[in-house]
């Protein structure tokens, strides 16, 4: 009677009116209660709400009602079937109930009324139970990224099913599923599922189950600086009505260029002066195992001095310079970050420039002659710096590097290199050569003579390099039949006559000789005859005749002539004879 009576003043009154009469009534086993299956309590249009009764009655029959009290519905009291279930040995029953379409956003009651006055009551709601678009999680998200790093474990992206209020919603029934995809606007942005996977993916299809709101953790990581908007777009759903296929949601971030850390090493060091040496620097990530490569431009710098600049491939630059001094240089690379990578400074290296070891290239020299005119000698520095040369031993002078011959025999010359400030001395190289004896020329000049009492000689010179003009003694000697004993006076008398010079050489010049041959030829005598004019006198008249020689002061040849005489005695003119 009071269970009817009830259900006819719930129909009749309005809602304060029925809870006072509700308030009034006595039940008797409070103690009863309804439990529902879902711990939240709140429920999608279409799911089932499992029911559960204890404490009430054995066997005591109940009225299940259900109504929602909202007064913005058109029925604020409407009412569904009520559900008649009877409890068991125990005093507990079961039942299942369908929630509607109506219920959206609204709450509801659930009452439990026994035939044996026990009563129990439960509320729950459909608050937003509909899937109708998805979100990126906001409550797990990075803050932001930084180039080659991934978004932390502790901070995964996640994708998430939503309801009309924008809350999560999960996925109830069982099969139901909801398939996203997930892109970004980088084309060097990477998605993995593991924080430390090999990122190789650009782009990601996830899946959001029952009894979950959220797709699987996923990770991204991204090479270049800049603002990445991510996409998560709906490609598929099963179970799920009122989510539309191709719905979207977006969220931006942005990616802040990465720290970079600089090393800096050096080929060689210590270096000799003029030695190439090539400075290497790598610039990698500073975070050990992050991704990306910077590029860019790296100086080299001693000080405030850039010695030079390399262009970074693969994340190495090289300098390579044979142009710094002796002396100890600190050095160090600087990285002028490229957008994605920060600048950064490598420790100093201390390069070691040690002065060069030099050599000299000294070829040998020729013998040379006496006479020979003055050469030139050359040699070469591996320093390239000039060589400088001096007489060490023998015959001659050198100026600058032209060598003048003053004397025959071994001439020694040295070549020496001084060094300066980038180059040590050069060992001295010595080169000796033989200054041979120079040929002479020794030259007879005498001519044949006729006789005329004085000596008939010539002259004699020895010639040869370098001004040799001697005067040499001439030897005369007669050739037989002339009788004439070697003598250095020149012969007077006619004859043929030998005439021979000889040069001894000495310590320049090598021996000559020479030996002409001459004659004196007879010389005519000078012979006078006196002719004779005289009047016929009856006797023999004769010429008379005179013989003298050449000479300056002439000999008396009378003695020498045969004479043979003409007498005349008549008057006449005769030749004389």
């Amino acid at each position: 009677m009071e269970t009817n009576l009830l259900l006819r003043l719930k129909k009749l009154c309005s809602f304060p009116c029925f809870f006072l009469l509700f308030i009034a009534i006595s039940f008797s086993g409070q103690s009863q209660t309804l439990t529902l299956d879902q711990a939240d309590l709140d429920y999608a249009p279409g799911e089932t709400v499992y029911i559960t009764g204890s404490a009430f009655e054995p066997g005591e029959n109940v009225i299940l009602s259900i109504v929602h009290i909202e007064p913005n519905l058109p029925d604020p009291w409407h009412d569904h079937a009520t559900i008649d279930v009877t409890a068991d040995e125990n005093g507990n029953f079961s039942a299942e109930w369908i929630v509607d379409a109506v219920e959206l956003n609204t709450t509801l009651y659930l009452t439990a009324l026994g035939d044996m006055n026990s009563y129990a009551e439960v509320k729950f709601t459909d608050s937003s139970p509909q899937i109708v678009k998805i979100g990126f999680n906001p409550s797990s998200q990075p803050a932001g990224f930084v180039v080659g790093i991934p978004n932390g474990v502790s901070v995964p992206l996640r994708v998430q099913t939503q309801g009309f209020n924008g809350g999560s919603q999960e996925v109830t029934n069982t099969g139901s599923s909801v398939t996203i995809d997930i892109t970004s606007n980088s084309p060097t942005g990477r998605f993995d599922i593991r924080n430390n996977g090999t990122f190789s993916e650009s782009s990601l299809t996830l899946r959001v189950t029952k009894n979950l709101s959220n797709t699987p953790d996923f990770f991204f990581r991204d090479i270049t600086a800049g603002v990445v908007t991510f996409t998560a777009t709906v490609t598929a759903t099963s179970g799920v009505s009122n989510l539309p296929l191709g719905s979207t949601a977006t969220l931006t971030k942005t990616v802040t260029p990465a720290n970079s850390k600089t090393t800096l090493t050096t080929s060689l060091t210590p270096a000799a002066a003029g030695q190439p040496v090539t400075l290497t620097a790598t610039v990698v990530h500073a975070v050990t195992g992050a991704a990306g490569t910077p590029s860019g431009t790296v100086n080299f710098q001693e000080g405030s001095t850039i010695l030079g600049s390399g262009i970074l491939s693969s994340g190495i630059a090289t300098y390579t310079t044979s142009g710094l001094p002796v002396g100890s240089h600190s050095i160090v690379a600087n990285y002028a970050s490229d957008g994605n990578f920060n600048s950064s400074t490598s420790l100093p290296v201390i390069q070691v420039i040690d002065k060069s070891n030099q050599s000299i290239t000294f070829d040998p020299l020729a013998d040379k002659t006496y006479g020979d005119a003055p050469f030139t000698v050359s040699a070469s520095a591996s320093s390239e710096l000039p060589v400088s040369f001096s007489i060490e031993d023998g015959p001659a002078t050198i100026s600058d590097n032209l060598l003048t011959i003053t004397g025959t025999g071994t001439i020694i010359v040295r070549a020496t290199q001084a060094g300066n400030s980038s180059y040590n001395a050069a060992s001295n190289i010595d080169r000796s050569f033989n200054v041979n004896k120079a040929p002479s020329t020794t030259l007879i000049t005498i001519a044949d003579a006729t006789y005329n009492g004085e000596n008939q000689g010539g002259t004699a010179t020895a010639t040869g390099p370098a001004n040799l003009n001697e005067v040499l003694e001439i030897n005369y000697s007669g050739i037989s039949p002339t009788i004439y004993a070697s003598s250095t006076t020149a012969p007077t008398n006619a004859g043929t006559y030998n005439a021979t010079a000889n040069f001894a050489g000495n310590e320049n010049y090598l021996p000559s000789n020479d030996t002409k041959t001459f004659s004196i030829a007879k010389a005519k005598a000078i012979v006078s005859v006196q002719p004779y004019n005289v009047t016929y006198d009856g006797n023999a008249h004769t010429s008379a005749f005179t013989a003298s020689g050449v000479e300056t002061v002439p000999a008396d040849l009378n003695s020498l002539m045969d004479v043979s005489l003409t007498s005349h005695t008549n008057a006449g003119t005769y030749t004389a004879d």
